[in-house]
C-alpha cells in the first residue's frame, strides 16, 4: 500500500486576526487550446497546459481578510518542513 499522507503545517496565519484557518491560492499563467473544425468550436474537446506560478494569495477563514503570502510563490513555499523526515 502507499504511504498515508498526513497534513502538512503552514507557515501562514492572518497578519490582521492571526487564524491559521485560511484558504491559499497559487495564481499564475496557462494556456488553453480549443479546436476550432469547419468553422465549429467543441467546447468540450480543449486541454490546459500549466504554466508558471509567479505568486501565493491567502483569504482568511474567520475574518474574510485576504493578502499576497510575502516570500510565497508556489504552495510549497508555505509549509513547514516535517523535521521527522530529515532524521529517518
Amino acid at each position: 500500500m502507499g504511504e498515508e499522507r498526513r497534513p502538512a503545517a503552514s507557515r501562514v496565519r492572518c497578519p490582521k486576526c492571526r487564524s491559521k484557518t485560511l484558504a491559499l491560492t497559487e495564481t499564475g499563467e496557462w494556456g488553453s487550446t480549443f479546436y476550432v473544425t469547419d468553422g465549429r468550436l467543441d467546447r468540450g474537446q480543449g486541454f490546459h497546459e500549466p504554466g508558471c506560478i509567479f505568486r501565493v494569495d491567502a483569504q482568511c477563514a474567520l475574518c474574510d481578510h485576504t493578502w499576497k503570502v510575502r516570500g510565497a510563490v508556489q504552495i510549497t513555499d508555505c509549509v513547514i518542513e516535517d523535521q521527522e523526515s530529515d532524521h529517518a
